[in-house]
């Protein structure tokens, strides 16, 4: 599960960044501060184009908060703003998304030690404070994200840093009662390049300098640290023409492990969808059991990205995983999809050739899996039955590719396209977006030829939603390029 929080400073001015990182990072959660517009200004129908949906609370000219995921937002577990502090401003929105509960803040600045604003801000940090506290009680897995214009530690502001604000011991003394209530600094978890800043102001130069601060946090709960697979600020969007004063930071939960052990019944359906394991001697058998730790991933969970280390075989029990290939620029162009008895062969090639990921795997659907870590895949080799299976499978999965090349550079988008829509029934729950990640296209193009094929008369658009009208035209049109007859 993927996490990032940015302080957007003007969603208005800000939302065509906001919609390329989206594409090109695809969070399964994303929290924005300083939007800067009123609810009623909300980008809903640019964001649902998208593929996001939103829950905010906004207000004119300052302050706004928001969360966006591909995944729909139970209103039900929505709060705004601190229950029981009265506040005109409009700084905090929480949901759960995926079994974790997102607090998105915009913590106050506070202006300078002393002040009126300074003494607001200490004040809305100890009822935060004290909100999280009951939260924690119910929501065991939980995330704080959000610019806190708080520098913890001398690390974290540029030795040149004159200011009081922002450092100064009575905001700093606010961030360890946070940390006090056992929530952890997800940044500070992992090895990060001296000098590591997430806020550079627009004068003098100071991005370019690397004079900052880091004051957008993600501190997460006791039952989360062991999750954590990386966090770090994404500095690109900042070098953009009219930027941010901030860039995102991002942090990477591992999937939540469902056992250490499989159940009898998770077993048993292991050994159904998997044939081979019976073949195994009796010692192999028990040592990959025994090894393998199980997991359960909510639809659209991020399971391994480009770059990332290969941590283990992973065997899918239930659920679909799909494997996808990622520009730079967001384009993604889908390779395979992995079901219940079949193999990656991208973490098979990952694992042989001891090299990180080079593509994206998301899970379509809730998906339960059992992940057999690298030492034991390579001692499973030794046994003939598996290592007949992992090439067995790498073959097919090559003969698959191989066919995904000759469609993608022999067909027109507009054939592939129809034929996509043919494969998904009469009436399609989708949006613009979605369709052009299957098809390694963008939303603006997949859109322009959904728009001819509705005044072809072959599909009716509606608002996530594509009706097939002309079964026929669009089998006419994937086949050899025109919906008309003859």
């Amino acid at each position: 599960m993927k996490i990032a929080t940015w302080n957007v400073n003007s969603l208005k001015v800000r939302l065509p960044h906001v919609l390329d990182w989206l594409a090109a990072n695809k969070p399964d959660a994303l929290c924005l501060q300083e939007l800067k517009l009123e609810d009623k200004a909300f980008p809903v129908a640019d964001l649902e184009a998208a593929g996001y949906h939103a829950v905010f609370i906004g207000q004119k000219t300052y302050n706004g908060v928001a969360i966006l995921s591909p995944q729909p937002i139970d209103e039900a577990t929505v709060v705004r703003n601190i229950p029981g502090f009265e506040d005109e401003q409009k700084r905090i929105i929480a949901a759960t998304i995926n079994g974790v509960r997102v607090v998105c803040g915009y913590f106050p600045n506070g202006q300078a030690v002393g002040s009126d604003k300074f003494e607001y801000k200490l004040r809305w940090l100890a009822a935060l404070t004290e909100w999280l506290r009951e939260e924690l009680k119910t929501h065991e897995r939980l995330v704080l994200a959000g610019d806190f214009n708080i520098a913890p530690e001398d690390r974290d502001a540029h030795p040149e840093w004159k200011d009081e604000i922002h450092v100064s011991e009575p905001e700093r003394a606010a961030f360890r009662a946070l940390q006090d209530l056992g929530l952890i600094d997800a940044f500070r978890l992992f090895e990060q390049p001296e000098r590591a800043f997430s806020w550079w102001d627009y004068r003098m130069m100071a991005f370019r300098r690397n004079f900052g601060l880091r004051i957008d946090h993600l501190l997460v709960s006791p039952a989360l640290r062991e999750a954590c697979r990386s966090c770090a600020v994404d500095k690109e969007p900042r070098r953009l023409e009219r930027p941010s004063d901030h860039a995102p930071v991002v942090l990477e939960l591992w999937p939540e492990p469902m056992s250490l052990r499989p159940s009898p019944s998770a077993a048993a359906q292991l050994d159904a969808r998997y044939p081979v394991l019976a073949e195994l001697s009796a010692p192999a058998r028990e040592q990959l059991l025994r090894s393998a730790q199980w997991m359960r991933v909510p639809a659209g969970a991020m399971l391994f990205d480009d770059r990332q280390a290969c941590e283990g075989f992973p065997f899918v029990v239930e659920g679909s995983v799909r494997v996808s290939k990622c520009a730079p620029n967001g384009r993604e162009l889908p390779l395979y999809r992995v079901g219940p008895g079949e193999t990656c062969i991208i973490s098979s090639s990952c694992l042989l050739g001891h090299e990180d990921y080079n593509a994206r795997g998301v899970t379509e659907a809730d998906t339960e899996l059992m992940l057999l870590p690298k030492p034991v895949f390579d001692a499973m080799l030794g046994e003939r039955a598996f290592r007949d299976f992992v090439f067995h499978l790498f073959a097919e999965r090559i003969a698959d590719l191989m066919q995904l090349i000759e469609e993608v550079a022999f067909r027109k988008l507009d054939q592939r396209l129809a034929a996509l829509l043919l494969g998904k029934g009469r009436t399609i729950h989708t949006t613009h977006q979605h369709l052009a990640d299957e098809l390694g296209s963008v939303r603006e193009i997949v859109s322009r030829l959904l728009k001819g094929f509705a005044e072809q008369g072959l599909v009716r658009l509606g608002r996530e939603q594509i009706e097939i009208l002309d079964a026929t035209g669009l089998r006419r049109l994937a086949a050899d390029g025109s919906a008309k007859p003859g």
